[in-house]
């Protein structure tokens, strides 16, 4: 059953549909929807994916038919029921002066060091973990825990705590706020999950993203989940129980040129597009990050691939980690070596999209790696292909090592 919020989706979904059709230039299949006695845009909405998808060939639509009415009923879903979530939003301020305000039997005793780090989103991931609201928040004993969540509910009473994984990818929130974004054109709905699973693993601090849309706000949250975790990393380790059978489980980040990992910096995505593609989503991706209060690690660039690259030749900019989802044909070539002069020889990570489908991309790919065998630099490749799919189907991973690269080795087993 669909939840109501204040009206604003009965006031949506009774629209007709001859104005949805009217905004993705679809006028002519009106009278088909009448037929079919589709005649308010809830008609639609009530349907499950399925029967719409069947609805849809039934009525003769075409491929591009059927993803412009999917992508403009999944925002007009979306846009109708978000809900704020006023706790995600807090500021260490606000939420300091709400855990004050609380009644004392409830027991929250908060030490200095909890207060430096604590804003509304950590308070959530807090809420995971019994461990750590006896840490973080003093709470001692089961009925203190109890209470403390039945307070947090009455602020937000959708609000669910069983996030499963520490991380914020399969939370419902994100993956309803995310949705708008998604365009079956650009074939990412398996590439995002894995771009959000390997910043998680690889901690990248710096990352460049060419081509913004729907994967943006994945690499975004896996950064945003990255600082909560290592900021806990950070006091379990200042308390002595970052430790696992006695063995201390922290390593020895300043000796391997990790530092920046543990420092209390947050990860920043640096986002350049030129909006230009016909099917993108990337004017959708700043007001979706902040929705989702990802925006303090969001930085857009409205420019042309090249001539950002160009503005970076005379600094020292170097990122972690590149995720290439630019479609530049016969230059590619260009744009990965200008790619790669930013790229860290500290084992630095790029991602470019499709390439082993299509002769354009397949011969680029086996050209580069020929020219790297001579190369100073050592290049791991790994390439990975969805074999279901006709196109936009494919990703290759490239690593940098520099002559000086050594990974660390820190015990005899594993």
């Amino acid at each position: 059953k669909r939840q109501v919020h204040g009206g604003v989706l009965r006031r949506s979904m009774s629209r007709g549909i001859a104005l949805l059709l009217h905004e993705v230039a679809l006028e002519p299949l009106l009278p088909a929807f009448i037929e079919q006695k589709i005649i308010k845009v809830h008609h639609l909405l009530d349907l499950s994916p399925e029967s719409r998808y069947t609805l849809f060939l039934d009525m003769g639509l075409t491929t591009d038919d059927m993803c412009k009415l999917t992508n403009v009923l999944n925002r007009e879903e979306y846009n109708a029921t978000q809900v704020c979530h006023p706790v995600h939003t807090w500021s260490s301020k606000q939420c300091l002066e709400w855990l004050e305000g609380l009644p004392a039997e409830v027991g929250v005793k908060l030490s200095e060091h909890s207060k430096a780090d604590l804003d509304g989103r950590t308070l959530l991931m807090v809420l995971e973990s019994s461990r750590e609201m006896k840490e973080i928040l003093g709470l001692e004993t089961l009925e203190q825990r109890i209470v403390f969540e039945k307070h947090v509910k009455q602020l937000q009473p959708n609000l669910n705590l069983s996030f499963g994984t520490r991380g914020t990818l399969y939370n419902q929130n994100f993956l309803e706020a995310v949705r708008p974004l998604y365009d079956v054109h650009m074939g990412v709905e398996n590439m995002s999950p894995f771009l959000y699973s390997l910043v998680r693993f690889f901690k990248p601090m710096k990352v460049l993203e060419i081509g913004a849309g729907y994967t943006t706000l994945f690499i975004l949250q896996a950064l945003a989940d990255n600082y909560l975790e290592l900021q806990n990393f950070g006091r379990l380790a200042s308390v002595g129980e970052c430790v696992c059978d006695g063995v201390n489980l922290r390593a020895d980040v300043n000796q391997h040129n990790f530092h920046h990992i543990v420092s209390g910096v947050r990860g920043v995505l640096h986002c350049v597009d030129n909006l230009a593609h016909t099917h993108t989503t990337a004017h959708l991706v700043t007001e979706t990050a902040k929705n989702l209060c990802l925006d303090s690690h969001l930085k857009v660039c409205v420019a042309d691939a090249f001539e950002y690259l160009e503005t970076l030749e005379h600094h020292e900019e170097m990122f972690d980690m590149m995720w290439i989802d630019m479609g530049a044909g016969p230059q590619m070539s260009r744009l990965f070596e200008s790619s790669w002069k930013r790229l860290s020889g500290n084992g630095g990570i790029m991602v470019v999209h499709s390439t082993l489908t299509n002769t354009l991309m397949r011969t680029w790919l086996r050209e580069t790696q020929r020219k790297f065998e001579q190369s100073m630099y050592v290049l791991p490749l790994l390439s990975f292909l969805e074999p279901h799919k006709r196109f936009q189907n494919s990703f290759s991973v490239f690593q940098k090592r520099d002559a000086n690269y050594s990974g660390p080795i820190y015990s005899k087993y594993p």
